[in-house]
């Protein structure tokens, strides 16, 4: 389910590579952070450990490392697929416990109608205003005085989006006098201009006023001093919308079926709106294979208006002997963009999370990715773009990586693999501000080629059971057998619990094409309103037979 890369592991086997290699292991990664089992997924080709029955015990039919607890936890979650009617796990995780406090409030949905999640408090020493629902439109009345009154609009569970450009726009009918205003949580309302017209739009607020800092902020309504009512129908975050529609970019991970008719792929990079294209290029011997049919490739696509980029990547590039020869790559592709080839930059896709021991020492993974991270922009003489997980900023380890590499890289990928765009927008809110602040250019990626089934299947603590953690071994292991065995302080065993399925149209448009163009059109103008946002990747978007 991964595109086969040229980049020869430590195994000597080509390796899965490429975003779509990282759809199913975001789910492993984010089951261990925040996400619950039944939605997340996790890769199975390339990540698991499948012993023969002789390599260990007679009995064991699988192993994964873990990592070293003090206590063994009460519950594994073990992520894999059918194959002829039997489940192959994948991989292993153990379920964050649910934090004791509040969870972090997400942003706000852009262009939803807000009213329905927002709660109201009234305020004003002669209790004069009054808030009334019927539906999803809410009405205001107030009674006449001299003190200030309204009304206070909030949400606990939201926020307002951050570094964004675009306004808080608030709809409805109201007799000229009231004022709206968006200020810090029970904050002094600002005396701001009544409001004159008497709709549909009653206020327009920009973004300016809540974005900076993380206060929560809330919609003040005031009344005005004379007995008045409004309805309001809708309370809306519009983006600006200040440029034309962006064509996407697309991985490409084989090009030897386009050489013999490169122009032949110009033209459905065309159908499809494809501005940059990321190839991946085949290297033999120390030098660029297809030479001359890849820069004649290169050529017709340039001259069809699409820039061309190399793209690598390997799980064990981040480790010290898949380093080394990551950087032999490099020198290679550096003499080929200086040679005059036409490729315009070179993005990498290292996921070491990929790698079965990334589970036991997250931060020894990462910190090896930002070494070689490091190394490649050194050998390339450049900074360089790189892919990334969406939940690599909440994880303390991902976190961290990105602070070591931000001189080596010139721009990130985000894959965001999901269908549901209000959740790709909250996913993408969080990389374009961090990419506002550090002015690092921000492409979100979205997957569309097939993804198999994801099946979930959740073992707790018992007496006896298949599964157990071998705390005797150089490292845990998790291994499953064929049979029950009783358990022991060196091997606490696991029964199983319950399964769930996660379906693959939760994380892939599974090619169906006018879900995506409906998609890219909205996420392209939503996302567009953040100054960072470097336009959309589509991974599936092109293939030979297309």
């Amino acid at each position: 389910m991964g595109a086969r890369s040229e980049w020869m592991g430590r195994s000597g086997l080509p390796a899965v590579t490429g975003p779509l290699a990282s759809w199913a292991m975001l789910l492993l990664a984010t089951a261990a952070q925040a996400c619950g089992t039944a939605t997340c997924t996790s890769q199975v080709e390339g990540s698991p450990i499948i012993v023969a029955a002789s390599a260990q015990s007679p009995e064991v039919v699988w192993s994964h490392p873990i990592a070293r607890y003090d206590s063994p936890p009460d519950t594994l979650v073990l992520t894999g697929v059918m194959k002829d009617g039997r489940f192959v796990p994948g991989s292993v995780a153990v379920p964050k416990p649910s934090p004791g406090d509040a969870p972090a409030p997400d942003p706000f949905p852009l262009d939803a109608n807000l009213l329905p999640i927002l709660e109201a408090r009234s305020f004003g020493l002669e209790e004069r205003a009054k808030l009334s629902r019927v539906g999803e439109a809410v009405t205001l009345s107030c009674k006449a005085g001299e003190q200030p009154a309204g009304v206070a609009l909030h949400a606990a569970a939201f926020r307002f989006p951050r570094a964004m450009r675009g306004d808080l726009v608030v709809e409805g009918r109201a007799v000229p006098g009231f004022a709206f205003a968006v200020v810090a949580a029970g904050a002094d309302a600002p005396a701001p201009p009544a409001v004159g017209a008497s709709g549909p739009t009653l206020a327009s607020i920009p973004a300016s006023e809540w974005n900076g800092g993380d206060a929560a902020r809330e919609l003040v309504i005031n009344c005005p001093k004379e007995a008045a009512s409004a309805s309001i129908s809708a309370v809306r975050i519009v983006p600006h919308e200040d440029r034309e529609p962006a064509d996407a970019g697309t991985w490409l991970w084989d090009a030897r079926p386009w050489l013999d008719d490169p122009e032949r792929l110009a033209a459905l990079v065309r159908r499809e709106r494809i501005a940059n294209l990321y190839l991946q290029v085949r290297i033999e011997g120390g030098a660029v294979a297809d030479d001359a049919g890849l820069r004649r490739l290169i050529d017709v696509l340039a001259a069809s208006g699409v820039a061309i980029h190399a793209v690598e990547g390997d799980a064990e590039m981040a480790t010290e002997t898949g380093r080394a020869h990551a950087l032999k790559r490099a020198r290679v592709l550096r003499r080929f963009i200086e040679d005059g080839s036409g490729l315009r930059s070179i993005q990498y896709d290292i996921e070491p999370y990929l790698m079965p021991q990334h589970v036991a020492d997250p931060f020894a993974g990462w910190t090896g990715w930002a070494t070689t991270i490091n190394e490649l922009a050194e050998a390339l003489g450049r900074t360089i773009a790189i892919v990334v997980p969406f939940w690599m900023l909440d994880d303390p380890a991902g976190k961290a990586a990105l602070q070591m590499v931000e001189g080596a890289i010139s721009g990130v990928t985000v894959m965001a693999y999901r269908t549901d765009l209000a959740e790709v927008e909250s996913i993408a809110e969080a990389w374009l501000n961090w990419g506002v602040e550090r002015r690092q250019p921000i492409a979100i990626a979205l997957e569309n080629g097939p993804l198999p089934v994801e099946i979930h299947q959740t073992f707790r603590r018992a007496e006896k059971g298949i599964l157990y953690i071998d705390r005797d071994a150089r490292e845990p292991m998790v291994r499953m057998l064929e049979a029950e065995v009783p358990a022991s302080h060196a091997r606490p065993t696991y029964s199983f619990s319950h399964e769930t399925v996660a379906p693959p149209s939760r994380i892939s448009f599974m090619d169906d094409r006018p879900a995506l163009v409906v998609a890219r059109e909205r996420l392209d103008r939503t996302l567009s309103s953040w100054a960072s946002f470097d336009g959309l990747l589509v991974h599936g978007l092109i293939n030979p037979g297309g």
